[in-house]
């Protein structure tokens, strides 16, 4: 063949197999070509670039300080381009692999932080190598010196001084040369807040969730089940993978994770209630969504296992809960000296007698409260009081007081110290002191004492949910650990964790309506007084819990025209009898004993401390009274949009007596409606339906509100026959419909939470709870036939799972 015809056969070929031709042969070339090209227009090279971290302690994404890329000027400081630090003392070591001289640096972060970078020759004595300070100009900033002489080592350290405690960094850059342009050349990418992104990988969390317990049924084929079940897992992981590398996130995030988790568990159980019986739900899915729910709002109540607070004596987090310690533990262990009034005046007694230099007219400025009065005072206007608070102990009491004084001094700092005495002291019930007493008596301030003491209220409560589920069952096990921990009533800035008995109260609330529910009366009545004798709120519980008796005792006269006898009340309402009689021996028991351990006046004391609270309006109050209270004409038209701050002294109506007709009509109306709600309901679900009058009759704190997870006890999952054999209950549209109230009120709180104005945030997430109220009575008081009746009070059973 001519080279002419071998040509032309050449080009005839397929077109993939020319262009395969030319790519094996020229584009070796051309892409070392285009890497010469790179290297020798890129940036600057870095010491860091081959440098390996060999410790970044409190730092996520280490990596990306020496990834060449860098954020736009004036970016938000934690993006996907920036690597953050947790905390103060949180830093990043690299080993350079030899000495090396260092001449110029390079350093882009957040602008209000000073960066120090510090060098070492053999990783434990370090000299500064240069600080990067501080910037006016918002955002992420440059900042670059040609001018560090005598610089030389193996190890390069970065860590932080000052700022906002919003640490990051995207780039820290290195060179042996004076004149190295380290800051040029640098690819440049536009950071999206880790924030957003976390929202929007929680919220498919939310949805992938819905869909698997949307399409999973029962009976369905395990492979079908198994491949339905795929989105909700894929991101769950892809979900906590983002959580992890964020850990420890901020309050908003915290708090949408609650939303969410309410979300799937309220999904869950309308999906189980209101499905046709041909798409009924998968009774082990809609557990296994439960439970997960249950788990991740567990986590978030505990701020994702991320101590609140901060100990200044050991210079680290520390899960002690100091700023409630501080108040409650010496007015246990010094009731008999403090009582309810003297906490403060002791304390700043004790400050004078225990930090040298410290006169009590040095301290003349400080605002302290007064606590039998709750108002304000200067320390230069009470020094007859603080000089004579010390006569009221012993010379050895009056020691051990500054010494454990001296302990909540130095772990919380003198400033929060001082700040703590804005509070308003212990409110609990002398026999709450009793029991606190008991405790700490023999004990000084201390990590571990107060460690220990914290462990008391997860223990309670864990009893508390494990009788709840051994009593009613696990959906409702789970719900109420759901609501428990996917609220956010105990907002503003502590759940009450690292505390001592918190939450035990509740836990006897629980343990109590567990005890009626089982028909052990003697022992429902003991830990419903002891609820009731601790926090006093629970007293409604016990007056509810009498509602069915007293329609009893009403319908008997209506058609006997008389008044029972007593050996008729004995016949037919003996539960209401024995309840009676424990709660009462109890009470008698626990304030006798109580006057004779603390003194004869600690009760009358104490009603004092309870008035002077009833008596003041407070920020973070939530109540009938308080919406009533609130001048709704300040509320902002934008409260969908950015609202502006709101004063709340002038958004409460000092003219109370202008409300009180309309509060009268509201109270009237509630206890009517929960009076009838409850008449013709068994014993345990009238107790805790009292606990809706608790806001409405008074004017409870926010994290008394929290005790709102035990209204789940209303729904009967499961229960005893007449004949005692516990039988699985069938949960009913209605039942349902109740559960996702208290879910969806979880829900909505997260709304609370992104408005920046306290008042606001309270007033909001008080007119909630009393929504969610309304709306149950509602379903309770809704008229039935009577067949519907019959069929819902004898279920057939069903099998457990």
């Amino acid at each position: 063949m001519s080279p002419f015809n071998s040509l032309r056969a050449f080009f005839r070929i397929s077109v993939w197999v020319r262009l395969a031709f030319v790519s094996v042969v020229f584009l070796p070339v051309l892409l070392l070509a285009a890497h010469v090209a790179a290297e020798s227009s890129g940036p600057a090279p870095s010491l860091l670039e081959h440098a390996r971290v060999i410790a970044s302690p409190g730092v996520s994404r280490p990596e990306r300080l020496s990834d060449r890329t860098i954020a736009q000027d004036g970016d938000y400081w934690h993006t996907q381009v920036t690597s953050a630090f947790s905390d103060a003392g949180g830093s990043v070591t690299w080993d350079l692999g030899q000495e090396a001289v260092i001449r110029s640096a390079y350093l882009q972060g957040d602008n209000n932080d000073a960066y120090i970078l510090e060098v070492s020759s053999d990783n434990r004595t370090y000299q500064s190598l240069w600080v990067a300070p501080f910037v006016s100009s918002p955002g992420l900033r440059a900042r670059f010196t040609h001018s560090i002489s005598n610089a030389k080592g193996r190890y390069v350290k970065l860590t932080i001084h000052g700022g906002d405690h919003a640490y990051a960094v995207s780039e820290v850059r290195l060179s042996s040369d004076a004149q190295a342009d380290l800051g040029s050349r640098l690819t440049e990418k536009k950071g999206i807040p880790v924030e957003d992104e976390l929202h929007d990988r929680l919220v498919w969390f939310g949805i992938a969730c819905a869909f698997s317990i949307l399409f999973v049924r029962r009976k369905q084929n395990l492979w079908v089940t198994l491949g339905l079940l795929v989105p909700a897992v894929a991101a769950t992981v892809w979900s906590a993978s983002l959580v992890l590398e964020l850990w420890p996130l901020g309050q908003r995030e915290i708090s949408l994770m609650r939303a969410i988790v309410a979300a799937i568990a309220c999904f869950a159980i309308l999906r189980e209630a209101l499905a046709a019986k041909r798409f009924a739900a998968n009774p082990k899915v809609i557990l296994g969504a439960l439970g997960l729910s249950a788990i991740v709002a567990t986590l978030t109540f505990v701020n994702l296992l991320n101590p609140q607070f901060w100990d200044h004596q050991q210079n680290k987090k520390s899960v002690v809960h100091n700023f409630d310690m501080r108040v409650y533990y010496p007015v246990a262990k010094y009731f008999r000296e403090l009582h309810f009034d003297g906490l403060y005046l002791a304390s700043v007694a004790a400050y004078v007698d225990d930090v040298p230099g410290t006169t009590l007219q040095s301290l003349d400025a400080n605002e302290i409260r007064d606590l039998n009065t709750h108002y304000m005072v200067r320390v230069a206007d009470v020094h007859d009081k603080v000089n004579a608070i010390r006569h009221r102990f012993t010379p050895e009491r009056w020691n051990s007081f500054v010494k454990d004084m001296r302990y909540f001094r130095q772990t919380m700092g003198p400033g929060d110290y001082m700040a703590s005495m804005h509070d308003h002291g212990g409110n609990a019930t002398p026999f709450w002191f009793l029991i606190a007493r008991i405790l700490f008596y023999f004990t000084h301030a201390g990590n571990a004492v107060l460690i220990a003491g914290a462990l008391l209220d997860p223990l309670l409560l864990g009893l508390m949910f494990y009788a709840v589920k051994r009593t009613f069952g696990w959906r409702t096990m789970l719900v109420g650990i759901v609501l428990f921990g996917a609220n956010d009533f105990h907002m503003f800035g502590s759940n009450w964790v690292g505390a001592t008995l918190r939450h035990d109260w509740m836990a006897y609330i629980g343990l109590g309506v567990c005890a009626l529910a089982t028909k052990r009366w003697w022992q429902a009545g003991t830990l419903l007084a002891m609820a009731s004798l601790i926090r006093a709120f629970p007293a409604f519980i016990l007056v509810s819990f009498t509602f069915p008796a007293i329609a009893w005792a009403y319908e008997f006269y209506q058609e006997q025209k008389r008044l029972p006898r007593w050996s008729e009340i004995l016949r037919d309402q003996e539960p209401v009898v024995k309840v009676a009689k424990a709660a009462s021996i109890t009470v008698a028991a626990a304030v006798v004993l109580s006057s004779i351990v603390l003194g004869v006046s600690s009760w009358p004391q104490w009603w004092h401390k309870v008035n002077l609270l009833e008596r003041d309006a407070h920020t973070n109050h939530e109540s009938l009274r308080m919406f009533l209270s609130f001048d709704l004409t300040t509320v902002p038209t934008a409260l969908f949009g950015d609202e502006p701050q709101m004063d709340w002294g002038r958004g409460l109506i000092h003219n109370w007596q202008s409300h009180q007709p309309l509060f009268a009509v509201l109270l009237a109306a509630a206890v009517i409606a929960v009076f009838s709600a409850s008449s013709r309901r068994k014993l345990h679900q009238a107790a805790i339906l009292g606990f809706i009058l608790v806001p409405v009759v008074l004017s409870p704190a926010n994290y008394y509100c929290h005790a709102f997870f035990l209204m789940s006890l209303v729904v009967l999952e499961r229960e005893r026959s007449s004949s005692g054999k516990l039988r699985i209950r069938p949960v009913t549209k209605r039942d349902a419909w109740i559960w996702a109230i208290l879910l969806g009120l979880c829900v909505a709180q997260y709304r609370t939470v992104l408005v920046n104005d306290v008042g606001l945030h309270f007033l909001m997430s008080g007119t909630f709870m009393l929504t969610a109220f309304a709306l149950i009575l509602v379903l309770l008081l809704q008229r039935r036939r009577r067949a519907v009746d019959i069929e819902e009070s004898e279920p057939e059973p069903q099998p457990e799972v």
